[in-house]
């Protein structure tokens, strides 16, 4: 029996998140056709996030994709090439990423759930380094993407200030801005899947439309997610708190990319403290819940 082969190529100019969020097409692939062959061509630090996904058949080098991509121009072999950025989801769309992709290889989702498979050391090391500190939350006040994203330097400082029974934890790259103050630095300190296993292991995470604000949904943990130039209803998740104060020119980021905004930023200024305060409060309690009844 021949089996169908799913060729899938992303391309370096594919964020973190972007990738994340083709996974539940491969389960998908898979349920709806179990004998189905995937071979995934990425650059490497995509590579690590697909690492022992069980339902990717092959990932052979980035430089297979050259190869690929010669031989769908002369209409030799078929690729997928998920270039969604192009189809301008925000502006033209009315449901998640994830949804967009799986339509882009045919596939219907049973549902969106992005997955991540993490090892037994990877877990235990996420483990030992959260043990030191009283009720850690992951903070990632950076993107790369834009800084159309980014929220007021002096409102994460003000948000750590006013939560002192939790230990803010700052993910990112190394020497990322801002720095937010009274957080515990941990940027450019763990690769890609560490800092997928330490996400897991904390109470919840505050940040912005950003790679970890996706990663919340594949380890399940709470998260409160800053939105202004994107919108949730394309890359937001349903058990984070998305707060969204949409202005007249938002969603703006498939206009503007990374262009500044001439406005200010309205639709991020807008966000308050209070309200921050107020989501993550309430997401560390539903976090906490299931731990107490345990007991």
């Amino acid at each position: 029996m021949s089996r169908k082969i799913y060729r899938i190529q992303i391309t370096g100019g594919y964020g973190l998140g972007d990738a994340l969020l083709i996974t539940p097409s491969f389960r998908a692939i898979k349920q709806q056709d179990p004998h189905a062959k995937i071979i995934v061509v990425a650059p490497k630090r995509l590579r690590e996030l697909f690492k022992y996904n069980p339902y990717i058949d092959r990932m052979p080098s980035i430089y297979l994709g050259y190869v690929y991509f010669g031989l769908s121009l002369i209409n030799r072999l078929k690729v997928h090439r998920l270039r969604y950025g192009f189809l301008r989801p925000s502006l033209f769309y009315k449901k998640g990423a994830a949804e967009i992709l799986a339509e882009m290889l045919d596939v219907e989702l049973s549902d969106a759930d992005i997955e991540v498979f993490l090892t037994a050391a990877e877990e235990e090391k996420a483990r030992n380094v959260l043990s030191r500190y009283n009720n850690p939350v992951i903070i990632n006040p950076s993107t790369v993407f834009s800084r159309n994203k980014e929220w007021l330097p002096d409102r994460w400082e003000e948000l750590v200030q006013s939560l002192p029974d939790y230990t803010f934890i700052q993910l990112g790259l190394k020497g990322e801005e801002p720095l937010v103050k009274g957080a515990i630095d941990m940027r450019g300190e763990f690769d890609i899947r560490e800092s997928i296993a330490l996400l897991k292991r904390s109470l919840c995470y505050v940040g912005v439309d950003s790679f970890l604000a996706h990663v919340t949904n594949a380890v399940k943990t709470p998260g409160v997610v800053l939105f202004g130039p994107s919108s949730p209803v394309i890359w937001g998740h349903p058990e984070n708190v998305n707060i969204y104060k949409k202005v007249q020119c938002s969603p703006c980021i498939d206009i503007l990319h990374k262009d500044e905004c001439p406005y200010g930023r309205e639709c991020m200024t807008g966000i308050t403290v209070d309200q921050v305060r107020e989501a993550v409060t309430e997401q560390v309690k539903n976090r906490l819940l299931p731990r107490q009844a345990a007991v």
